[in-house]
C-alpha cells in the first residue's frame, strides 16, 4: 500500500488522497495555507458563474469572485432529478449576488432538436451575459487548473460538495496494462473536474466592470415566455 492508502484504511484519514487523484497535492497545500475556510462574499464585487452543462446531477454551477489575482469559489450548485438550465438560472436569480458573466462550455452553443434553440439563447434572453469557455484538450486544462491553485480560495461550507468531489477526480485505471490511462475517469466527480478546468480557463475574464442587467420586472416577463 502507498502511505495514503494505508492512512485511509487503518488510520481513518480523510485527508489522504485517492490513488490517481489529479488535485491531491493542491488540496493538501490549500488546507495547509488556510485557503479552504469561510470565504466571505464581497457584496461590492461581481459574482461570475461557471457552468458544466447537463441534466440533473450532471449540471453544476460554480459562483466565483476574482479579487486582484485571487480566485475565490464562494458557492456551488448541483442539479437533481430532471433539473435543466432554466432551474439553474432561476436559482441564480434568487441568490443575493451581483451576477457578472456566465461562462458556458462549447456545448452551450449546440441546438436542441426539440426547440431548435441554443442553451445560451435561454440565458441571454433572461438578461445574462454568456461567454464561451475556451475549448482546449482536457490534459492542458488540468495543467492550467493546477497552476491556478496557488491563488485559489474555497468556501469550506458552501463548497463542501465541490471539495468532496474534486478530491475524487482521478485518472482512469487500465486493468489490462495495470497502470493509469492518460485521461480522467468518467464518474460522479467528472463534472466537478470540468468545473475547475473551466474556472481556470476563464478567470482572466472575470472582471468587476459593470454591464447592464435586466430589471426584476424584465426578467420576470422573459421567464414567463419560457
Amino acid at each position: 500500500m502507498s502511505n495514503d492508502e494505508y492512512n485511509q484504511e487503518f488510520n481513518c484519514s480523510f485527508d489522504a488522497s485517492i490513488k490517481g487523484a489529479y488535485f491531491a497535492e493542491e488540496l493538501a497545500l490549500a488546507r495547509k495555507e488556510s485557503r479552504i475556510k469561510h470565504v466571505a462574499h464581497d457584496a461590492l464585487l461581481r459574482t461570475h458563474t461557471v457552468w458544466d452543462l447537463g441534466v440533473g446531477e450532471a449540471l453544476v454551477v460554480g459562483f466565483v469572485q476574482r479579487i486582484s489575482t485571487e480566485v475565490r469559489l464562494i458557492d456551488v450548485w448541483q442539479g437533481k432529478g430532471n433539473d435543466g438550465i432554466i432551474d439553474a438560472l432561476q436559482t441564480i436569480q434568487k441568490k443575493k449576488y451581483i451576477i457578472g458573466k456566465c461562462f458556458f462550455p462549447h456545448d452551450g452553443w449546440a441546438r436542441e432538436e426539440s426547440t431548435g434553440k441554443m442553451r445560451v439563447d435561454v440565458a441571454r434572453n433572461l438578461g445574462f451575459e454568456v461567454i464561451p469557455v475556451p475549448n482546449i484538450p482536457v490534459d492542458d486544462g488540468i495543467e492550467i487548473a493546477r497552476r491556478m491553485w496557488a491563488r485559489f480560495w474555497i468556501d469550506e461550507k458552501n463548497c463542501a460538495l465541490f471539495i468532496d468531489k474534486i478530491a475524487q477526480y482521478r485518472r482512469e485505471w487500465d486493468d489490462k496494462k495495470d497502470m493509469f490511462k492518460m485521461k480522467p475517469r468518467h464518474d460522479h466527480a467528472s463534472h466537478w473536474g470540468d468545473l475547475i478546468r473551466y474556472i481556470a480557463l476563464t478567470e482572466d475574464k472575470m472582471t468587476n466592470v459593470a454591464t447592464r442587467l435586466l430589471t426584476e420586472q424584465e426578467r420576470n416577463e422573459l421567464t414567463n415566455v419560457y
